[in-house]
């Protein structure tokens, strides 16, 4: 579900989008501990994916992308300790 929901991206996807993708991605990494060897190829491929595109912001690109991790490790860290203490 995941690779579904980053596969619709492009350089117009609004910021809201990039929280949740990285909201689905904590969950993921909750349920199984090694999806976080994927995520330095997910920034990659978020990365070639906004800066593919001519005249492409770079700002709006690490914005993206900080926005993603941020939500991808507080979901993890917020949740994770929410069930063990």
């Amino acid at each position: 579900m995941f690779i579904w929901y980053l596969l619709k991206f492009d350089i117009n996807t609004e910021w809201r989008h990039w929280l949740q993708l990285g909201i689905l991605y904590g969950c993921c990494a909750l349920v199984k501990p090694h999806a976080i060897l994927f995520f330095p190829g997910i920034i990659l491929y978020i990365a070639y994916l906004l800066i593919s595109k001519r005249n492409a912001p770079i700002f709006k690109t690490f914005v993206a992308i900080f926005i993603f991790i941020f939500a991808a490790i507080l979901t993890k860290l917020v949740i994770g300790y929410i069930v063990a203490g």
